[in-house]
């Protein structure tokens, strides 16, 4: 990453933590790279002796499929050919190591298969727990002459490792030799100054308004549009928007505003990264508001009860009205009821109520309008208090699982509470129950559930005694006098 910047690097793991693995996974990874389109691999191992067939078909593979291979030559020193696998496949590009001075490093292997040298002694690169550290060897060099070659790819040179050759810098014995190969890597001569495509003016079109629109001071107008660019991409976001009588106007791809009385000749506008700009313009026009007609109040009437109607308490009234205006239509749906003794009682053209208070009140039904007109309509009615009904007695019944029990057992009482035929189950009723004991006594209280039930525990102790226990049980709700019940057990 430090040769080519904007290169993608995957990194593809053949060995292990201890620095160790299988040629095995060498050919997966050769195979994933030709699979995933990968055009170059950086390969900083390698051994001694030969891997066998299939690991150089494998390279063999990938360099047929376009992959370029560059390998560490190998670090066993100078000799007659210490250059090791698979640096010495004809697939492979093998990379001997330089010092700062251009020299070679004392370590470098050498040999006939040396194709190009690369600094690789005392390189700073990245090291374990995100740290840096200066390393040598050719698996330092061989990821120089890597990211050399993604630059030549970027730069569309055709036959990679014929320019290698010819650009590298010649050091040693004139020509090749086996300790240097061609020379050092020289990544300027490799890369030249490729020729750049001209600059393509970027797109732009104003999408709303549409051209010759018409518009009012009063309206919010929302502008959009898009600006694409065949190098940048889509710079819509960099759209910058002008009015040719209030100037700068919004930014970005869309915006609301605003405008003026006039004639408005909009343009958005976007420079891409070369300095090239692009726009597009609309004409507009804005328009003072028209002046609206005078606005004719709602009429509201009240359709029932009847004026002077008189109700008891207990009387569901039913409050039903009307509401129409020439401007809005029919606006019954939004009026408002009050009453002179009980404030708000309800909306709308139709609801009803059982809760005002006694006395005479002067019912009022009102609707506003969208231009601020209110109008309303009042009657009077009379409410006075309702004969009291007379409430039946709850019938309630008291029963255990058991009715002899010995100390330390838990009893489960049943307190079921219905209406006065004994039939129906009271919900929400109130139970209070008085365990009475040979020695003591014990309160509880609970609410029946829908089945017009309340369930109670209660543990015999020993200070409780031996002997007859009494459960009274007394339930109260609202709409029928209390009522109770009781039963015994025993215990021995």
């Amino acid at each position: 990453v430090g040769v080519a910047p904007e290169a993608d690097i995957y990194a593809l793991k053949v060995l292990g933590a201890n620095g160790s693995g299988s040629y095995g996974n060498v050919i997966a990874a050769l195979q994933w790279a030709v699979d995933n389109r990968i055009q170059v691999t950086s390969n900083s191992y390698g051994s001694s002796g030969y891997p066998g067939d299939s690991v150089r078909d494998a390279f063999n593979n990938a360099a047929a499929e376009g992959v370029i291979n560059v390998c560490a030559a190998g670090n066993s020193g100078a000799g007659e050919d210490t250059v090791i696998y698979p640096a010495k496949f004809a697939s492979c590009i093998a990379v001997a190591a330089t010092t700062s001075s251009d020299a070679r490093a004392s370590f470098s292997s050498t040999g006939p298969d040396v194709e190009i040298a690369a600094p690789g002694s005392s390189i700073l690169s990245t090291y374990l727990n995100n740290g840096y550290a200066y390393m040598s060897g050719t698996s330092m060099a061989c990821p120089h002459v890597s990211g050399v070659v993604a630059l030549m790819i970027h730069a569309n040179i055709a036959d990679i490792r014929a320019k290698l050759a010819a650009t590298a810098e010649d050091l040693g014995t004139l020509g090749w030799d086996p300790q240097y190969g061609n020379g050092l890597v020289n990544a300027v001569a490799a890369v030249g100054s490729p020729t750049l495509p001209p600059n393509i003016l970027p797109t732009v079109s104003i999408t709303n308004p549409a051209d010759g629109y018409t518009f009012e001071t009063t309206d919010i107008i929302e502008f959009t549009g898009t600006a694409d660019d065949t190098e940048d991409g889509i710079l819509t976001e960099s759209l910058e928007w002008t009015s040719s009588i209030d100037g700068s106007i919004g930014s970005g791809g869309n915006f609301s505003i605003a405008l003026r009385e006039g004639i408005h000749t909009i343009t958005a506008s976007v420079t891409d990264t070369d300095g090239a700009s692009s726009s597009d313009s609309i004409n507009i026009t804005i328009n003072s508001p028209a002046v609206p007609p005078p606005n004719t109040p709602p009429t509201v009437f009240i359709t029932n009860p009847a004026d002077g109607s008189t109700f008891e308490t207990t009387d569901v009234i039913e409050f039903t009205g009307t509401a129409y205006d020439a401007e809005d239509g029919i606006l019954t749906g939004s009026l408002e009821w009050t009453s002179s003794l009980d404030g708000s009682i309800g909306s709308e053209g139709s609801f009803s109520s059982s809760s005002l208070r006694v006395g005479t009140h002067i019912i009022t039904a009102s609707v506003t309008d969208s231009g601020g007109e209110t109008s309303s309509f009042s009657i009077t009615i009379n409410v006075k208090e309702s004969a009291p009904l007379p409430t039946p007695p709850l019938n309630v019944s008291v029963s255990t699982e058991y009715t002899t029990y010995t100390i330390g057992d838990r009893v489960y009482i049943t307190v079921e509470v219905s209406d006065d035929l004994g039939i129906e189950p009271v919900e929400g009723a109130t139970v209070n129950i008085q365990i009475t004991t040979p020695k003591k006594q014990y309160t509880n209280g609970a609410t029946t559930n829908a089945a017009g039930e309340a369930t109670f525990q209660f543990k015999i102790k020993k200070p409780d005694g031996i002997g007859n226990y009494t459960i009274n049980a007394e339930a109260s709700v609202s709409g029928y006098d209390p009522g109770s019940g009781s039963t015994t057990f025993l215990v021995d």
